[in-house]
């Protein structure tokens, strides 16, 4: 039984799988199966809430349950980094506005006017 591991891309896993599958030669119902549950756990779910069919059953074909995996698995992917680029611009955001806001008062302190009398 092989697992995808947690930082490896859905392609590598699947082209990892259909090597072993090459040596193996399991039957379509066996290799689904495999391939479902070695799945990371968020692209398991995720397969389970958009399949209008029950996720253990297979493809009509091995290269059919290769590609459904791998369309499942971009998706998931994409989502997440999407995800991740959504955070790093709310940060940079925050960022920008805690530097802008610094500056302003730096610039206000620099131009106070003195209030020493002679």
């Amino acid at each position: 039984m092989e697992y995808q591991n947690s930082e490896e891309r859905i392609k590598d896993y699947v082209s990892r799988m259909h090597m072993h599958n090459m040596l193996t030669n399991l039957a379509r119902e066996q290799l689904w199966q495999c391939l479902i549950t070695g799945l990371q756990a968020n692209i398991r779910e995720y397969m389970k809430r958009i399949n209008k069919d029950p996720v253990d059953l297979a493809p009509a074909s091995p290269e059919m349950c290769f590609q459904a995996i791998i369309n499942v698995g971009i998706v998931v992917e994409n989502e997440k980094q999407y995800k991740q680029w959504m955070q790093n611009q709310r940060k940079l955001k925050e960022q920008t506005a805690a530097a802008a806001k610094r500056r302003k008062l730096e610039h206000k302190l620099e131009h106070k006017p003195s209030t020493d009398k002679k």
